[in-house]
């Protein structure tokens, strides 16, 4: 594939690289640290100490957020579908500014 939209609507020709790297995202997991003690979802007691790992195959298979997260569905990045998902659920390239989070296109090669 060549190229994927970030953080924006992808282009109808970007739909299955933006799919794909939901299923197969080229990093496993993230870090990160609070700011300060927390809790998370209303149940995590966490401290500004702790460390917690996002693993991306947990976040982008999640059925709370993909109907079918088995199945290859580029539709889900088209549209009102890819604008409906909650925000950083979908993050193939990890977290932060090494994320390319402010890039608009991005070269797969």
């Amino acid at each position: 594939f060549d190229f994927c939209i970030i953080r924006q609507q992808p282009l109808t020709s970007d739909l299955g690289s933006c799919e794909s790297l939901r299923i197969d995202s080229p990093i496993t997991l993230f870090g990160l640290s609070p700011i300060e003690d927390t809790v998370l979802g209303g149940k995590y007691e966490v401290s500004k100490s702790d460390s917690i790992l996002v693993l991306l195959s947990g976040l982008h298979n999640d059925p709370k957020i993909y109907d079918h997260p088995e199945e290859f569905r580029p539709e889900r990045m088209l549209d009102e579908n890819f604008n409906k998902l909650p925000k950083n659920a979908w993050k193939p390239f990890g977290n932060g500014v090494r994320a390319v989070s402010t890039i608009n296109r991005l070269s797969i090669v």
